[in-house]
């Protein structure tokens, strides 16, 4: 990215904490994930990264100084069920793919749900 500072161009410089959350966001926007439908805030932990929040899954995503990520998660409805592992970029990808489908069925069910007992009520 480019800025203006006093008519002198010169490109931003990355933060540290900025890589893990960056490439976090490039899966999403790879898959079409909207991060605005998760409750997530990036987070300055060793190269950065999220802390997120969905009806399923609770915990933190972060890029250690070895260039690889950590997860650290819990799944709220499997009896907080943890898990905490360092991954590589493709196996990030397929958690935060799985962690978008739990969503997206909970949402799901919760909707059907409610169709349901707004039918029964009339």
């Amino acid at each position: 990215m480019v800025i203006n500072r006093g008519g002198i161009m010169e490109k931003k410089q990355l933060d540290d904490t900025d890589y893990g959350f960056n490439g976090i966001k490039n899966i999403l926007n790879k898959h079409d994930i909207n991060y605005a439908s998760w409750i997530a805030r990036q987070i300055h932990k060793e190269r950065g990264g999220i802390e997120l929040y969905t009806p399923n899954v609770e915990g933190e995503i972060y890029l250690t100084w070895g260039d690889i990520y950590f997860v650290d998660i819990k799944f709220v409805n499997q009896n907080n069920k943890e898990f905490k592992s360092t991954v590589n970029p493709k196996e990030l990808e397929d958690i935060i793919i799985k962690i978008e489908e739990m969503r997206k069925n909970y949402v799901r069910q919760m909707s059907e749900m409610l169709k349901t007992n707004f039918r029964e009520e009339e």
